[in-house]
């Protein structure tokens, strides 16, 4: 969890920071490779968010302690 300066003030789990709109939580994503494709795929049916939308293909929160 952070605050709008970006300060980690504390930790949840993925499901509590995704299922509540007040939580905030950190994630990198690559969206270009090296000859300047977008990286993109649509999220698997079974995925417990966001289901069958496009999304980055490379990317993921970051542990805590883990800096961008």
């Amino acid at each position: 969890m952070m605050n709008e300066e970006e300060n980690v003030i504390g930790q949840e789990l993925r499901k509590d920071c995704h299922g509540n709109p007040k939580l905030s939580n950190r994630a990198v994503h690559v969206l270009f490779n090296a000859r300047q494709q977008r990286l993109l795929q649509r999220s698997v049916l079974a995925k417990d968010i966001q289901s069958w939308k496009w999304d980055t293909s490379v990317g993921g929160h970051l542990d805590s302690g883990e800096d961008y």
